[in-house]
Formats: structure tokens, sequence, C-alpha cells
């Protein structure tokens, strides 16, 4: 291990450079000169010192990454950062709208389907069961071109509700019957 003449590092650290920075010129470990700049009499200074004038990150809205305090979730929504939970953003216009805060069983629908679409002529607040209607007759214009017809629990494929029996969900009288024998079946096995 050679020896080091710390005092050339002195003058150089009383000067204003950091040790860190002396270590890096003299391609050693960085504690190994602050002990040696320490051994060789040196005032160290401490971090608070070392870095007066220097000015931090800016943050919030002087931050470069700065994206108007929204982000996208994995859903695909907008969320608002910096109040309570991250809301919803089109949760908190529609209540901005209304006047009100909503109702835990309301829902907020975007008619376009855009989930980043915050106009408010592009939502609808509704109750949950009314939204899953809307996506249900939604779902079959899309699939076979008529928002009346409903699907079947069991084969899965839309027909007119004349076809279907509606207890608490849609099913062909056939599709429910083949069901039940071949659960009956599995069961015995």
């Amino acid at each position: 291990m050679r020896k080091h003449d710390y005092s050339k590092y002195l003058e150089a650290y009383n000067a204003g450079a950091s040790s860190a920075d002396l270590a890096r010129q003299a391609g050693m470990n960085p504690g190994q000169m602050y002990r040696g700049l320490r051994a060789a009499g040196a005032r160290m200074r401490g971090v608070s010192e070392a870095t007066k004038g220097i000015k931090t990150m800016p943050s919030g809205k002087e931050s470069a990454s700065f994206k108007g305090g929204t982000f996208i979730d994995q859903s695909g929504y907008i969320r608002v950062r910096g109040m309570r939970g991250m809301p919803l953003q089109h949760r908190l216009i529609a209540e901005r709208v209304i006047g009100r805060k909503l109702r835990a069983v309301e829902v907020v629908h975007h008619i376009n389907g855009n989930k980043q679409d915050n106009r408010n002529e592009n939502l609808l607040v509704c109750t949950n069961s009314y939204h899953r209607l809307i996506h249900a007759r939604m779902d079959a214009q899309a699939v076979c071109g008529n928002p009346n017809w409903l699907r079947c629990r069991y084969c899965h494929t839309y027909d007119a509700p004349e076809h279907l029996s509606v207890n608490s969900f849609p099913y062909h009288r056939a599709c429910a019957a083949a069901y039940q024998r071949d659960r009956k079946l599995r069961a015995a096995r």
C-alpha cells in the first residue's frame, strides 16, 4: 500500500474542493481520502456546509418531471396527485358539476368509452346497476347488432329475450338442461 502526501490535497480541500472529488482525482476510495485529510489536520466540512450555495432540485410545478398533478393508473383512468387517496379525476369533475359529493352507489360512466376523456358532456352519473345495464347493452350491440338481446349464461351466445328464460340471469332452457346433466355426470364420477 502506497503512502499519499495529503498536504497537496489539503490545500485544494481548504480552497473548497470536496473530499470525494479529490479522491476521484487521486484514484482512491473517498473514505480513505476523508481519513487522510482529517489526519493531515483538515477541518472537515459537514454536508450542510459543503452544499451551501448549491441549488436543490426543483420540486412541484418547477420540476422538469411535473405532469400537471395527474397520472394514469393501471386501469387507464386519470388520477389526481396531491389529494388524499389520489381520487379519480372524472369523479371530481362530476362532483363539481352536480355541486355535491357522489354517493357510494353512484358511478360515473364515460359515454364515448374513452376513460381519459373527462369532459362534462362525456360523463354520466348513474347507479351501479344502471351502469352494468349500459355496458351489457353496449356489448350486445357490438357483438350481434341488437342492444336488446341478452347473453345466455351457459353457452354465452346472444339471443332475443323471448328465446331465453330470465330468472336472476338469462339462459336457454336447453343450455341449462345440458349443464345440469353434465354436472350430475361429473358428480357421479
